[in-house]
């Protein structure tokens, strides 16, 4: 088929227009190689049933998203129609907001208890695990003020991963528009 997704057509869809490989199942007439034997009459062919996993698949990824969707939506989250990542929940006045980067969930609430729901919740269904404070998200810099109950996210630690690959020096002047 190759690389080229305009020849791929239908083939991906029906396995009977997708040629096997003669190396998986080697067939006389398909073969012009001499040396290829078919499959002996008392030799079985293996087929290996995979239980449905969550990683070491190639559709791993999307198992994930869906088992923690499904989840989320069970314990009254409510996904954000700008980006399925981001899960809210409002529950006895208790604000809780989740975003999932991967398999990396991090999660802000309004009270201690409410963070403490959320994680054994979570943890009914998952391994979960604090990390502690959160400092970094995506390459970004958390920074907080706990007195005036403000929170901060920019992008100054992944600028200055970025110089630092390109081996371009700067001063705090060249990047404190940050």
């Amino acid at each position: 088929m190759g690389g080229d997704v305009r020849n791929w057509t239908d083939a991906l869809l029906n396995p009977s227009l997708t040629p096997i490989p003669p190396s998986l199942d080697p067939h006389p007439s398909s073969s012009p190689d001499a040396d290829t034997e078919p499959t002996a009459p008392d030799e079985k062919s293996l087929v290996v049933v995979l239980d449905r996993a969550l990683y070491s698949t190639v559709d791993g990824a999307r198992n994930w998203s869906i088992a923690l969707s499904t989840e989320m939506k069970e314990l009254g989250y409510y996904e954000s129609r700008a980006d399925q990542s981001v899960c809210t929940r409002l529950r006895d006045g208790e604000h809780t907001i989740t975003a999932t980067y991967s398999d990396d969930v991090t999660g802000a609430t309004t009270t201690r208890e409410g963070y403490e729901i959320a994680m054994r919740e979570l943890g009914r269904k998952f391994k979960v695990k604090d990390m502690g404070e959160l400092k970094f998200v995506i390459g970004m810099g958390v920074d907080r003020d706990w007195e005036k109950g403000i929170a901060k996210v920019h992008i100054r630690p992944f600028l200055e991963r970025t110089l630092a690959r390109f081996r371009i020096t700067y001063t705090l002047v060249d990047i404190s528009f940050v």
